[in-house]
């Protein structure tokens, strides 16, 4: 069965992946979850969006075979960087799901792209220290929609969060960059309780599935995230062996 790489989104860790870690493995799924660069465990090391890129790049290349990636919110521009920079014979393997997720565009940031957004974010990070965005007040989560984080969830949730480094927002994405890279066209997962739209290259290039949740459902929703997971884990194990030649039509 494919391997699957989890990819957490800003300010998270990647132990907030382990609701859905204890699911895949009790289906007999191998996953495992990146720590990003400057995030969890290494806050304390600076962090880039190419360090982010190299951060998923690194555990991609580590996988054996079939390989699902599923990138959440933030993670959607690295993972996507990612996969478009590894070898044509390592993408042939790969399947990726874009959980609610930011979408890169070539030459540009993600800051270029959220509008007045942008400058409340600066102004965030400028009062905390300049060099990171602070973890989102509890008010300032409400502004995710239905998110589903109350009471115990939100204390889960601020146990696997710190400060998300600024610069990774900033930064442009490789100016080369392109979905025709992707050998098998993403999927891309609509939160229909979040106030996120679907991207409109979504729309246009991707495979478009809904998840009943909010924008956090490996902790709100874990076993739905899951079963969706299972799913097209087994869709990407299929197209895995036709690329090494062990199916026949």
């Amino acid at each position: 069965m494919a391997e699957v790489v989890l990819i957490p989104g800003s300010f998270l860790a990647a132990k907030v992946w382990e609701p859905v870690q204890d699911a895949l493995t009790a289906h007999g799924i191998q996953a495992s979850a990146v720590e990003l660069t400057g995030l969890g465990d290494r806050h304390n090391e600076e962090a880039t969006l190419d360090a982010h890129v190299r951060d998923v790049v690194e555990a991609m290349e580590a996988t054996q075979g079939p390989t699902l990636l599923v990138a959440h919110s933030y993670a959607g521009v690295p993972a996507a960087l990612a996969v478009a920079r590894l070898p044509q014979k390592a993408r042939e393997k790969v399947s990726t799901i874009l959980l609610g997720a930011n979408l890169p565009v070539a030459g540009r940031s993600i800051f270029d792209d959220f509008g007045r957004g942008a400058a409340y974010l600066r102004k965030l990070s400028l009062k905390f220290d300049g060099l990171a965005i602070p973890v989102l007040t509890r008010t300032q989560l409400d502004g995710w929609g239905d998110h589903g984080l109350e009471g115990e969830l939100l204390a889960q949730f601020k146990a696997v969060t710190s400060p998300h480094p600024i610069a990774t927002y900033e930064d442009t994405a490789d100016p080369s960059f392109t979905w025709a890279a992707f050998v098998t066209p993403p999927t891309f997962v609509d939160l229909r309780r979040d106030t996120l739209k679907v991207p409109s290259v979504a729309l246009e290039l991707m495979d478009i599935v809904s998840l009943d949740a909010g924008h956090w459902p490996m902790i709100t929703a874990p076993g739905k995230l899951a079963n969706l997971i299972i799913e097209r884990s087994l869709v990407t194990d299929a197209a895995g062996m036709v690329a090494d030649g062990r199916l026949v039509d």
